[in-house]
């Protein structure tokens, strides 16, 4: 008795329990063109990252969708030993702890109810924070900022249109938190939204709070902002976008490796939720 199944991209692949030279490429080429990852080995066992991917991805029938019609809604009770296990197989050991305690809270936060808005949400952390998932400085230092952000920088009328008015808001208002909140006018805006009054203008550094790191990269990611774009423009009940969902913090910069990241955390969130 056989059986198959279709995964797209791949044409559908006749399960007979052999495993054969034919297998093996196809169990690489998920790896590598799915999955993305740095392990590209052949092996599917079954506690493995690969099967864990194919596990969760099984009931995928929408277009665009990697779940498809599975549930997107986030529960809040994590299994934490296995969501730690399968970021380490998946990734390495840096930042894990620091992950869990993300995920954890982002799990209890009602106003993300999408798990797959969650992945985003810890696949945008892990590169803006250089994999630390902590509240982190842009890096660059006070030339860099200056030219970057300054009034008396290479781009002064930017620099005014985001509020930088005076000499030395370039690094003042650099980039501080989960997602590198940047320019006076969102420290302004964030901090009016957050209820914070004018602590953030007043107290930039106030960013790396983790508490209010955490609701800037929650209330701006959802609310779009960032750049007047929140995540429900591309990840919705229609679909998901993770490539394009970059745009809500700064346009395609890197889009392709944050949305790899995003599709790796859907399945670890998912397989923890079961």
């Amino acid at each position: 008795m056989s059986a198959s199944f279709t995964t797209a991209p791949f044409l559908t692949q006749t399960i007979d329990g052999l495993i054969s030279d034919e297998l093996i490429v196809r169990i690489e080429k998920f790896q590598r063109e799915v999955m993305r990852t740095k392990v590209v080995d052949g092996l599917m066992g079954p506690t493995g990252p690969t099967f864990a991917r194919l596990y969760a991805m099984a009931p995928a029938i929408k277009e665009d969708d990697l779940f498809g019609s599975s549930s997107a809604v986030l529960g809040a009770t994590l299994n934490t030993d296995m969501l730690k296990d399968r970021y380490q197989k998946q990734f390495s050991d840096v930042g894990v702890d620091a992950m869990i305690q993300l995920a954890t809270r982002l799990a209890g936060d009602p106003r993300v109810s999408d798990v797959r808005w969650a992945a985003y949400m810890l696949a945008t952390t892990k590169h803006e924070t250089g994999h630390t998932f902590m509240p982190i400085t842009e890096t660059g230092g006070a030339n860099y900022f200056k030219k970057k952000y300054d009034v008396e920088g290479n781009n002064p009328q930017n620099a005014k249109d985001h509020g930088n008015t005076e000499p030395g808001d370039g690094a003042k208002y650099c980039g501080r938190g989960f997602v590198q909140l940047t320019w006076k006018n969102n420290y302004k805006s964030l901090g009016k939204k957050l209820l914070l009054g004018d602590q953030l203008v007043d107290s930039p550094e106030k960013a790396l709070e983790y508490d209010i790191a955490f609701d800037v990269m929650v209330y701006g990611m959802t609310n779009g902002s960032f750049t007047g774009v929140g995540l429900g423009r591309f990840i919705n009940d229609l679909k998901c976008n993770y490539v394009n969902a970059r745009k809500i913090i700064n346009a395609l910069d890197k889009a392709e490796d944050i949305a790899a990241y995003a599709e790796a955390f859907e399945v670890m969130l998912r397989v923890a939720l079961r």
